[in-house]
């Protein structure tokens, strides 16, 4: 699976828990402006991420990579 497929089904799915609905791509944007913003008022650019293999480690990959950019 790309790395657009492995994010759809991680950052797009909709189900959180029984009864719960949320809009994923708006949560997902707030994220990673909320992540861009709170780089930029402490003057950094790049971040390291460590992965464990889990679903949260590759979330958080996800977001910083939206927010930051690959190449940080």
């Amino acid at each position: 699976m790309n790395d657009d497929g492995w994010k759809k089904k991680i950052l797009l799915r909709r189900h959180i828990e029984k009864g719960f609905w949320m809009d994923a791509k708006l949560a997902e944007k707030k994220i990673a402006s909320f992540i861009f913003s709170y780089f930029k008022s402490c003057g950094k650019k790049t971040a390291i991420v460590g992965l464990s293999g889990g679903l949260d480690s590759a979330a958080t990959l996800a977001l910083c990579v939206r927010a930051l950019g690959k190449r940080n």
